[in-house]
């Protein structure tokens, strides 16, 4: 799905932006009593995830393709953020597996539909490729594993320290909560060594899209929804 010849560095997974942004402004704003704080942390939220749409999509192979389905993912859209949850087979159990979202905030630009790996390359597109989450799989009883990442993301700037992978540092654009093509990539890692540093490395990095031992095992899609609702996967 993806190309996997570039060597890319990511970074560990950091907080997030908006609570930072909350804990600078309490530290750094005049005094204000209790209630006050709480209201304007409050609205904050609603306005970013008020008037929410539900999407669900296939999660499927990345290797062969869409006809092969592994799992289910489920995304909560609002204007101004996404948040969801992907559950998939994996290849192996016990072993270190990263998830990273790709983001097309103008998937109308894209040469294709859905979207693809070579539109991350076009700037009308404004593509970013970030890091999601990272966790241990575990055993599916079949030989196999399964592994479930919770995601969350607001509109904004992405964190320093090659937190983007690739393509635009803002990730989701605001106001294109609705209408951005979103894509969950499940990447695995090779077996950890107990003790090693690889522990870090392999939950919080990777070689996404490619070079060296990791590469690519699930995939999930969620066409743009700008309408009224949200189509659900047609993988």
């Amino acid at each position: 799905m993806f190309n996997k010849e570039r060597p890319l560095r990511a970074s560990k997974v950091v907080a997030s932006s908006i609570a930072l942004g909350i804990l600078f402004a309490a530290v750094s704003a005049p005094a204000v009593a209790d209630g006050e704080v709480a209201l304007a942390v409050q609205n904050q939220f609603v306005t970013t995830f008020q008037n929410t749409r539900y999407q669900t999509a296939n999660v499927f192979d990345a290797i062969n393709g869409p006809g092969v389905r592994l799992g289910a993912a489920w995304l909560i859209r609002s204007k101004h953020g996404i948040q969801g949850r992907i559950m998939t087979y994996v290849p192996s159990a016990g072993d270190p597996y990263t998830l990273w979202l790709v983001v097309f905030n103008r998937p109308s630009e894209c040469a294709t539909t859905p979207c693809s790996a070579a539109d991350i390359a076009n700037p009308a597109v404004d593509a970013s490729v970030f890091n999601g989450s990272g966790a241990i799989s575990a055993s599916n009883g079949l030989g196999g594993g399964v592994i479930n990442f919770d995601f969350a993301r607001l509109a904004g700037r992405l964190p320093r320290d090659l937190f983007v992978l690739v393509g635009d540092p803002r990730g989701l654009f605001r106001n294109r909560g609705f209408a951005a093509e979103i894509h969950l990539v499940v990447d695995q890692h090779p077996p950890i060594v107990p003790g090693a540093d690889s522990w870090i490395a392999d939950l919080t990095t990777t070689n996404f899209p490619g070079a060296g031992p990791s590469f690519n095992v699930a995939a999930a899609i969620f066409l743009a929804c700008p309408g009224a609702s949200c189509p659900a996967s047609v993988l």
